[in-house]
């Protein structure tokens, strides 16, 4: 089955860098950066308000193992989101998924 993984980052260039080693890595066979989110939350104890980058992380159900692992050692947030999302996609697309995280 497809997993979709969705994170969120302070900036750019981490989710880039982040993406790009889940990517050269076989974790991920695609990840999609959408910036301009705006994430309101709270933490220890105050409400706050954060400009982020969101991060779609296409994968395999198989990876999600390594992919906390990667998230707990990699991830710059102190608690960083790990949503995952089972996925249907169309019968090419997941083969090409399933191809690109097993190479």
């Amino acid at each position: 089955m497809v997993q979709l993984i969705l994170t969120s980052f302070a900036k750019k260039s981490d989710a880039l860098k982040f993406a790009g080693e889940l990517v050269s890595t076989h974790l991920a066979a695609c990840c999609t950066i959408l910036p301009g989110a705006t994430s309101v939350f709270e933490w220890k104890g105050k409400r706050e308000t954060a400009g982020e980058v969101l991060l779609l992380i296409k994968t395999i159900s198989k990876n999600l193992p390594a992919l906390k692992k990667f998230f707990n050692t990699r991830h710059p947030y102190e608690l960083p989101e790990f949503l995952i999302l089972n996925a249907k996609a169309g019968a090419r697309y997941a083969k090409w998924i399933r191809t690109s995280c097993l190479s």
